[in-house]
């Protein structure tokens, strides 16, 4: 007789028994941890190798911004025999004329033929005062010579729109007059040629026909400048100098 724990007496083939069972008990246990733990070990292997799979692969690229930059030459319209303090527009269509078209124009031919042809709201004695030319009316100074100019207002464009704009025209070979407010009080006519720098931090690449200067403008000043030329604040003008433009060919003569 073995007596249990608790004092009472159990038969000895009885005890055999129950010991033989939890011999087996404890077996049956240790084999289902030896289990356990070896596929615990093979699946924390198997997402290891995963990981290492998906860390060893390359993120793709970021889309870079080619840098542009359309040679341009630069004409200062304060200069020359007509020192044409409104001849912003015509100066900016000489450059166009010029580099983009091939045209042996200089500025004072331009400007002188925009005189000619009534193109100016009001150019003033010599061109020294007066209101220039609206965005249309420069167009209509490209039909004198041949080609045909598009403008566009952008009007209901938000700024990454306009931007978008640009850079496609940049990118298509055209140069652009930029019709905006310059130093928050005149209206005036730029060249943009080009763009440089990365999406986001770009910069404008400008020809200014006021004293000849070359120089660039960030995303938000360019956006900033053709904002400011909205409203009709500007007597004759209104909205009309506002916006871009550019030349898409020869006309069609028919």
């Amino acid at each position: 007789m073995l007596l249990t724990s608790c004092g009472e007496a159990v038969p000895a083939n009885t005890a055999l028994i129950t010991s033989q069972a939890a011999t087996a008990s404890v077996t049956a246990a240790a084999t289902v941890t030896e289990a356990v733990t070896s596929a615990s070990v093979q699946t924390s292997a198997s997402i290891t190798e995963t990981s290492e799979t998906v860390t060893s692969e390359e993120a793709p690229p970021e889309e870079v911004q080619e840098d542009i930059d359309l040679e341009t030459v630069l004409y200062d319209q304060l200069a020359g025999r007509n020192k044409a303090k409104v001849g912003c527009g015509p100066a900016c269509a000489a450059m166009i004329l010029r580099s983009e078209l091939g045209v042996e124009a200089d500025k004072d031919d331009v400007v002188e033929l925009a005189y000619q042809k009534g193109l100016y709201l009001d150019a003033g004695y010599n061109f020294t005062y007066g209101f220039g030319m609206s965005l249309s009316q420069i167009g209509s100074l490209f039909s004198e010579y041949g080609f045909e100019a598009v403008t566009d207002t952008l009007d209901g464009c938000s700024d990454e729109e306009i931007l978008t704009k640009i850079d496609e025209l940049l990118s298509e070979g055209h140069r652009v007059v930029f019709g905006h407010l310059k130093d928050g009080r005149v209206l005036h006519y730029a060249v943009i040629h080009g763009r440089r720098g990365a999406e986001g931090e770009a910069v404008y690449l400008i020809n200014d026909p006021w004293e000849g200067q070359a120089y660039e403008l960030t995303c938000p000043e360019l956006i900033s400048r053709y904002r400011g030329a909205e409203g009709a604040q500007f007597s004759l003008h209104g909205g009309k100098v506002k916006g871009l433009l550019w030349v898409i060919g020869v006309m069609d003569k028919e």
